[in-house]
């Protein structure tokens, strides 16, 4: 898995390439911990590039969405299709997280306080 992170003011916005698994999960779970560690909170997750997420991974989201939302911040999902869009709807997650199919939208939806 490859990751790019960007920022839009306070906002990380992860491009992910690759699948999110059991075997690649830790390279996230890092990742996100540095983050929160550093202060930041609210994250955009760019899954054009992700086609599977399995069961670590989805637990690895749902803890680090809890995390963040316990500071205030939250995470969008951007531009998921495929196998992973069909796991987050059989799973529940489309129901959790905020999905966006345009990054300025995602990234509008923090200002505009649409948070769960």
């Amino acid at each position: 898995m490859d990751m790019n992170v960007r920022e839009a003011e306070d906002i990380c916005i992860l491009d992910i390439k690759g699948d999110i698994m059991a075997d690649t999960k830790k390279e996230l779970k890092e990742k996100f911990t540095s983050l929160i560690e550093g202060g930041k909170i609210k994250f955009i997750i760019n899954f054009k590039d992700v086609y599977v997420i399995d069961s670590s991974g989805i637990g690895l989201l749902i803890s680090t969405l809890q995390n963040v939302r316990e500071k205030n911040g939250d995470i969008k999902i951007l531009n998921i299709s495929g196998f992973a869009k069909r796991t987050f709807n059989v799973t529940g997650l489309n129901n959790i997280f905020h999905i966006f199919t345009s990054e300025d939208k995602a990234l509008e939806s923090f200002t505009i306080g649409d948070n769960f």
